[in-house]
C-alpha cells in the first residue's frame, strides 16, 4: 500500500485532478513550430557517463553529453530541443539538469519543462543560429542500473543519443566511467549495439583502467541515420546495486504519522454521494446527445423521392452540399461545375515545381453568383483570368479563405429560409451542471483522503464527470435544421442521386418519356443526339461529385465523349478515360489548399523512453533497448 500523510494525499489528489486537465488543455494547443526546423544535421554526439552508487547502493549517473549541430546559413533554427527520459520502465530516474554550455564554456540559455515522461530542454534564445553550433548538457540521474534475470547480472543497459532524433549523426561516441569502487563487481560481460530501434548490429567497445582506478568503456559508431542510436550494456555482479521496483513511490512527508488508504471504514454516504454524481454525469450526457437531435427537428419533407435529371435552378453546388449534409463535397463539386460551365479548366499536371498532381486554371469569372465568385476569389487569390492553383498544396491563406466561403454558405441558407436555428442554451446549461459535478466529485475524494476513507466510486465519478463535460459541450451546439422549403430541395437532390445511380438504359428511357422529353427540351437539348446528351450529362457531373459517385459517372460520360476530349479537361498525354476518372476522384477527395501541419511536443522521441525486459551484456540485446536515450530536434 502507498503511505502518505492525510494532508499530503489531499493536496496530491487535488493537484492531480486539476493539474492534469490544465496540462492536457495546454498540450491541445497546436504547436506553431514549422516542420522545416528539423532540416539540419549533427556533426557529432559525444558523451561521458560517470557511474557510481550512493550510500544506499542505488546507482547514480552523471552525464556530460555534447551535441555538435550543423544548421543552415539562412534563418531557420533558434537552437535544439533535447528530450531526456524521466523513467526507466516505470522506475523514476530523478533527472536533474545542472548546466548547458557552448564550446567556449559559456552558459547557453534554456527552458526546462516536464512533458509526457520526459524532461524537455529548449536550448537557445529567440535569435537564429547558423552553421556549426555546440551544446554541452550536464545532468544527473539515479536508478539507471537494472537487474536482469536472463543474464543473472545487474546491467547498465543504456541508450546514448536515443532513437528520437529526426536528424542523422555523422558520429556517435560514448565513454562510460565506472567508479573504482565498482571495479571488482564487473563481470566482463559487455556489449555495444548500433542502428534503429531493435537492431542487433554490434559496434566496437574497448575497456581501459585509469590511474585513479576508474574503468572506462568506450564505444562509437559513424554515419547513423535518423532514429538510430548507440546502446551500451555493461554487466555487474547481481546485487551490486539496490533495485527500486517500478511501483514504489517516495515515502510520506510525515513518517511519524503514516497513512494507509482505506485503513478506516468508509461511511455509506460517501459511496452513495459518488454514485449519485456518476449517475447524474451519465444521465446528463445521454440527455444532451438525445436532445441534440429532437425538437425542433428537421422537416421530413414529402417522403416521396422522384428521380430528377435537370439541375436545380435556385441552388448552387455549395448550397446543395449544405442541404444534403455533405458539406465536405461542396467545394470540389462546385469546382467541377465551374469546369463544365467553362469558367475554369482542369489540368492533369502541375504548372509549377510544387509537386501537385493537378492544376486548376481560371478562364472566365463572369456568369457566377455571389457565393461562387467568393469561392473563385478564395481559390485563385483574385479573379484574374489565367490564374492557376495547384490542388492539395499547402497554402494557409487560401485554406482559410475557402473555409470562410463554406461558413458563409451556412449563413445564407438561414437567410433564404431553407434552414432554421435551434437553441443551444439547454445543452450549455447541462454542460455547466456537469462542470459543477466535477467539483462535487473531487470534494468527495478530498474528504476521503482527509479522513482516510476510500471509495472506488469516487474516482469513477470524477472520470465520468470529466467525460460528461466534454460530451455535453460537444453536443450542446445543435446544427440548424431544414425547413419545409429546405426539405423540398433536399428531396429533389436525393432524386438526382437516384437518377445518377440508374443503369444507362433506365436513364435513357426516362429521358425519352413524354415528361422527360419535355423537361430536357426546356433546357434546349435533345437526348437522342449524342452532342446534346454529352451536354446534359456534363451538367449532372458536379452532382455526381456531390454524392461521391463521380468515378462511376465519369466512366459513363467517357463513353459519350468517344474520341473527343472535353474542352475543360487538359491532359499532358492526350485524353484518357482512366486519367479523367482519377482526376475527378482526386479532386473530390483532396483539399484545394491545406494548412501548414503542426508538430506535437515529445511524441517523436517517445519510443526511446523505455528499455528491454531482457539484458544485453551477453550479446543478446539490441539498439534502443536500454534506458536513457530520448531524442529531440530543432526549434
Amino acid at each position: 500500500m502507498v503511505k502518505r500523510s492525510s494532508t499530503a494525499l489531499a493536496i496530491l489528489v487535488f493537484g492531480f485532478l486539476f493539474g492534469a486537465p490544465l496540462a492536457a488543455s495546454a498540450a491541445a494547443v497546436p504547436s506553431t513550430v514549422e516542420t522545416g526546423v528539423q532540416d539540419f544535421t549533427f556533426d557529432s554526439y559525444s558523451a561521458d557517463y560517470y557511474l557510481d552508487r550512493d550510500a544506499q547502493n542505488h546507482s547514480t549517473l552523471t552525464t556530460v553529453e555534447t551535441f555538435v549541430a550543423r544548421f543552415p546559413d539562412f534563418d531557420q533554427n533558434r537552437g535544439i530541443i533535447r528530450a531526456i527520459p524521466n523513467d526507466y520502465d516505470g522506475v523514476p530516474l530523478r533527472t536533474n539538469v545542472q548546466s548547458v554550455v557552448d564550446e567556449n564554456g559559456e552558459d547557453v540559455p534554456f527552458e526546462k519543462a516536464d512533458s509526457g515522461g520526459f524532461t524537455e530542454l529548449a536550448l537557445g534564445t529567440d535569435d537564429y543560429v547558423h552553421g556549426r553550433t555546440t551544446y554541452t548538457i550536464t545532468y544527473t540521474q539515479q536508478n539507471v542500473v537494472r537487474a536482469f534475470t536472463d543474464t543473472n547480472d545487474d546491467e547498465l543497459y543504456w541508450d546514448t543519443n536515443g532513437t528520437g532524433f529526426a536528424q542523422p549523426f555523422a558520429s556517435v561516441s560514448a565513454r562510460v566511467h565506472v567508479a573504482s569502487a565498482l571495479k571488482d563487481f564487473l563481470t566482463g560481460n559487455n556489449a555495444c549495439y548500433q542502428g534503429p530501434q531493435g537492431s542487433t548490429d554490434a559496434c566496437g567497445m574497448t575497456q581501459e583502467t585509469q590511474p585513479d582506478g576508474d574503468v572506462v568503456f568506450s564505444a562509437s559508431a559513424r554515419n547513423l541515420g535518423p532514429g538510430e542510436t548507440v546502446t551500451v550494456a555493461i554487466g555487474f555482479t547481481l546485487g551490486t546495486f539496490a533495485q527500486v521496483p517500478a511501483e514504489q513511490q517516495d515515502p510520506g512527508t510525515d513518517p511519524g504519522h503514516p497513512f494507509q488508504l482505506g485503513q478506516t471504514e468508509t461511511p455509506w454516504w460517501v459511496h452513495a454521494g459518488s454514485i449519485v454524481v456518476a449517475a447524474l454525469a451519465v444521465l446528463g450526457s445521454a440527455f444532451t446527445i438525445v436532445w441534440r437531435f429532437i425538437v425542433p427537428a428537421a422537416s421530413k419533407g414529402s417522403g416521396i423521392i422522384i428521380p430528377q435529371y435537370t439541375v436545380p435552378k435556385d441552388l448552387n453546388l455549395l448550397e446543395s452540399a449544405d442541404v444534403v449534409g455533405r458539406s465536405w463535397t461542396g467545394v470540389p463539386a462546385q469546382l467541377v461545375s465551374f469546369a463544365v460551365r467553362g469558367r475554369i479548366r482542369i489540368l492533369d499536371y502541375p504548372v509549377t515545381a510544387s509537386g501537385a498532381q493537378y492544376t486548376l486554371q481560371l478562364l472566365n469569372p463572369t456568369g457566377v453568383d455571389d457565393e461562387e465568385l467568393e469561392l473563385l476569389t478564395a481559390v485563385f487569390g483574385g479573379t484574374t483570368a489565367g490564374a492557376v492553383r495547384e490542388v492539395g498544396v499547402i497554402d494557409d491563406t487560401a485554406a482559410r479563405a475557402v473555409a470562410g466561403v463554406s461558413g458563409g454558405v451556412r449563413r445564407r441558407m438561414l437567410d433564404r429560409g431553407f434552414k432554421k436555428k435551434r437553441s443551444s442554451l439547454a445543452g450549455l446549461l447541462i454542460a455547466l451542471g456537469m462542470f459543477i459535478l466535477i467539483f462535487v466529485a473531487v470534494g468527495f475524494v478530498i474528504l476521503s483522503g482527509l479522513f482516510q476513507w476510500f471509495s472506488g466510486w469516487g474516482i469513477l465519478s470524477i472520470v465520468l464527470a470529466f467525460f460528461a463535460v466534454f460530451v455535453c459541450v460537444g453536443f450542446a451546439f445543435r446544427p440548424a435544421a431544414l425547413t419545409a422549403e429546405g426539405a423540398e430541395r433536399r428531396d429533389y437532390l436525393l432524386g438526382m442521386r437516384d437518377y445518377l445511380q440508374l443503369a444507362e438504359a433506365d436513364r435513357f428511357r426516362m429521358l425519352q418519356s413524354p415528361e422527360g422529353a419535355e423537361r430536357v427540351r426546356v433546357e434546349g437539348l435533345d437526348p437522342s443526339r449524342p452532342a446534346d446528351k454529352v451536354k446534359l450529362y456534363e451538367k449532372l457531373l458536379p452532382f455526381a461529385v456531390l454524392w461521391g459517385i463521380e468515378r462511376e459517372w465519369a466512366k459513363e460520360l467517357t463513353l459519350s465523349y468517344g474520341d473527343a476530349a472535353p474542352d475543360w479537361f487538359v491532359s499532358s498525354g492526350g485524353f484518357d478515360a482512366v486519367m479523367f476518372s482519377n482526376a475527378l476522384s482526386t479532386l473530390s477527395s483532396t483539399s484545394v489548399a491545406r494548412s501548414t501541419p503542426t508538430a506535437s511536443s515529445g511524441s517523436s522521441w517517445s519510443g526511446s523512453s523505455g528499455g528491454s525486459f531482457s539484458g544485453g551484456s551477453f550479446g543478446g540485446g539490441f539498439s534502443g533497448g536500454g534506458g536513457g536515450g530520448g531524442g529531440g530536434g530543432g526549434r
